[in-house]
């Protein structure tokens, strides 16, 4: 019973370690299987990739041609803007070139303006001034128009005169005005001004000698009174005339502004051979153009 266990048991064992080898044999060829089914599938996979890396190289090459094209542009390009670059800094050497001239020339229309402006004020001083003299000598012509029949004439032509200046005056200021932005036009009006001065001065003087001619038949307007006729004027009121100078005037028979206002050549030398050292005072302090203004604030408003 014992032998029968035994032998059964090492059939038993043999059938087991049989199994075992069996086993062994059969999941080594299903490996084996599975390693060539693997080899293949990595086989094919490594087809597949020496085909994509193919492209890739094809594309490779195609971009690197590309990148060769881009670069030749990028480098044209790149010359191009230093070109553009050098013209930039060319015309901005030009532009501040311009700026430069072009505050020379404001400051030159400055300077221009300036004359201009200093031009228009002396223009309408003189124009005021003319006007303050044409109201005095209207009010004095009007005064002195019935006596002569020769003054009336001469106080026409100094009408047609004053008319002319003023004309010459309007013609001035279209002429200056036209020419406001050139210095050297600028600068010959400003000498056409100072002509009409002269010519203002002249009717002034002009003007003068009438009064001087319709005085001369006023007995109280003479030179050298031997007593002032009335209440003589405040002859201190002349700027450059104090009390001594007055004083001196009285002695030589001046007592009225109209008699300074009347002042010819002879009066004037016989002044200023009293004045002495002081002589020429007359002309530089006007005497005689603040003598007619005071005279005629005067006598205006008595008048009136």
């Amino acid at each position: 019973m014992i032998e029968l266990d035994l032998q059964t048991g090492l059939y038993l064992l043999a059938a087991v370690v049989t199994g075992i080898i069996l086993g062994w044999f059969i999941r080594s060829w299903s490996s084996r299987r599975n390693l060539d089914r693997a080899g293949d599938q990595w086989q094919q996979q490594y087809d597949q990739v020496d085909l994509e890396n193919a492209s890739l190289a094809s594309s490779l090459e195609e971009y690197q041609a590309a990148v060769h094209d881009q670069s030749q542009v990028a480098t044209k390009t790149q010359a191009q803007i230093d070109s553009l670059v050098e013209k930039l800094n060319t015309l901005s050497g030009k532009v501040l070139t311009v700026s430069a001239e072009r505050d020379q020339l404001k400051e030159k229309l400055s300077g221009i303006m300036a004359l201009v402006s200093a031009g228009r004020q002396h223009m309408e001083e003189q124009k005021s001034e003319i006007a303050r003299v044409n109201e005095f000598y209207k009010g004095q012509l009007d005064t002195a128009a019935g006596q002569q029949t020769e003054l009336q004439r001469e106080i026409d032509h100094a009408n047609s005169e004053n008319e002319s200046l003023r004309n010459l005056l309007m013609s001035t200021k279209s002429e200056h005005e036209a020419v406001s932005n050139l210095l050297s036009t600028t600068q010959s009006r400003l000498k056409v001004l100072d002509e009409v001065e002269q010519r203002a001065i002249s009717l002034e003087a002009e003007i003068a000698e009438l009064r001087d001619v319709t005085k001369l038949d006023n007995a109280s307007a003479m030179f050298g009174l031997a007593a002032p006729g009335g209440e003589p004027d405040d002859l201190t009121e002349i700027v450059g005339i104090g009390k001594v100078f007055e004083a001196t005037l009285h002695d030589l028979g001046v007592y009225h502004y109209r008699q300074i206002a009347a002042f010819g050549p002879a009066e004037i030398a016989q002044i200023n051979a009293e004045l002495k050292e002081f002589k020429g005072r007359i002309e530089h302090d006007d005497w005689i153009g603040q003598a007619k203004e005071l005279h005629f604030r005067k006598y205006e408003d008595i008048d009136r």
